[in-house]
């Protein structure tokens, strides 16, 4: 493939362990950079531990080194960012959660694969002897956790796979403030998660398999740069954050259900299931979708109860139909791509607007209702890689810095928000 301009590398990384206690430090490793003409041992790196810098790297000098190594001098949640350059100068970014704990007695490290709980009486602590096996389980990490006042922290031994094989301890009830977070190589099978109380955050982590579908409800569920596969999905009826994740394989209800509760999704993909989003019962908030993107679903987001949709700078390709909305009010789309939908863009109902306008309509079988709005383009926005689910932007694309302004954060892990001198439409801000 020939381009105006080379594409910038792939970024990611991993850090490890995924939280420590203050004084412990935390090892970050970009070895699975890769580029299309830099090879990766002479990709260069920039590290901001904090997740605060706001200008443009580097933020640590460039290296081609792609190990660091840091302490943090605070207890809390950071949002470790990297930056990575090619050859051609060309740059992109990626960031992962991290968490530290002021004391020892906060932060739970789960050993045990299975879903051993023989614990007994009332734990108070992970510090210590947790059991006659003398390892900790994921059940056990939780029942500690909600025993404990204040937030608490639940990380992993890995890489390993951690199971619930029983079905009656299948279930994790979490009823206060949590944040769990993953370290390299560790995957979670046939747990699911039950918010009734509080803030879990979950991040860093790969589920599968689940027994039933995650309850984000009547507490909040916050996933950050978790892969769900194979997955029963999230019923929610309290709220549910998806940041920077990927669902794949999903139930005919949907990766995430609204049934009553708040939905965020930012920065996250949909891949090959029945139903991306299902809107089935609405919440009194607006349903935000943005900086997404949908890949061969059958019904990439279906709203049937109504619910107040601001969908802006997305990109829905290759599914049945990419949004279906049956009524309400106030709805939004804005700055969207929509390539190949083997039905239709979207189909409007009885559906009102208060904004509809700059998409990118191509190769589907109809537009739907788009069809003549403002602003619209109706060429090929020239994705570096759709076969393989990269819908970056070509530096030539007509979508390239051609968005309407929107005032939201684009830009995923770089500064600012948006590359370049506009933002660009689609879901993958790349320019």
């Amino acid at each position: 493939m020939t381009w105006a301009r080379h594409p910038p590398p792939a970024a990611r990384f991993t850090a490890s362990p995924g939280a420590v206690v203050l004084g412990s430090a935390i090892t970050f490793n970009a070895a699975a950079v890769t580029d299309l003409e830099t090879a990766t041992a002479e990709l260069q790196v920039s590290w901001d531990f904090e997740g605060t810098q706001t200008t443009l790297p580097p933020w640590t000098p460039y290296a081609s080194n792609k190990t660091a190594t840091h302490t943090y001098t605070s207890a809390g949640l950071y949002m470790a960012r990297m930056a990575v350059l090619d050859a051609q100068g060309n740059v992109s970014y990626a960031e992962r959660q991290v968490a530290v704990v002021a004391q020892a007695a906060d932060l739970c490290i789960v050993t045990d694969t299975s879903d051993t709980n023989d614990l007994g009486g009332a734990p108070t602590t992970c510090t210590g002897s947790p059991g006659p096996n003398g390892l900790l389980s994921l059940n056990e990490a939780v029942a500690i956790t909600n025993a404990r006042a204040g937030k608490q922290v639940i990380t992993f031994v890995g890489p390993a796979t951690y199971s619930g094989t029983n079905p009656s301890r299948s279930r994790l009830t979490i009823s206060q403030d949590l944040d769990v977070i993953g370290a390299p190589g560790v995957a979670i099978s046939s747990f699911f998660l039950d918010v009734t109380a509080g803030t879990t955050r979950v991040a860093n982590l790969d589920f599968t398999n689940e027994r039933q579908a995650h309850k984000a409800g009547p507490g909040t569920l916050v996933f950050q740069h978790t892969y769900l596969h194979g997955t029963k999905g999230v019923s929610v009826t309290g709220a549910l954050q998806i940041q920077r994740s990927l669902f794949t394989g999903c139930p005919s209800t949907g990766c995430a259900q609204l049934m009553g509760g708040a939905l965020t999704v930012v920065g996250s993909e949909f891949r090959a299931s029945p139903k991306g989003l299902a809107l089935t019962s609405c919440g009194a908030a607006n349903v935000e979708v943005r900086s997404s993107v949908f890949s061969g679903n059958t019904s990439a987001i279906e709203n049937t109860c109504g619910a107040t949709l601001l969908a802006r700078n997305n990109t829905f390709a290759g599914n049945g139909t990419a949004i279906t909305l049956v009524g309400g009010t106030g709805h939004v789309l804005r700055n969207n791509i929509f390539t190949s939908n083997t039905n239709s863009a979207v189909s409007c109902g009885s559906a009102m607007f208060s904004t509809r306008d700059f998409h990118v309509l191509f190769g589907n079988a109809s537009n739907g209702c788009l069809d003549g709005d403002p602003d619209s383009l109706t060429v090929d926005p020239l994705y570096l890689d759709a076969a393989n689910q990269d819908f970056r932007l070509s530096f030539v694309s007509p979508a390239r810095d051609s968005a309407a302004a929107v005032a939201l954060d684009l830009n995923g892990a770089a500064p600012g928000n948006f590359l370049g001198d506009a933002a660009d439409r689609g879901g993958q801000e790349t320019w």
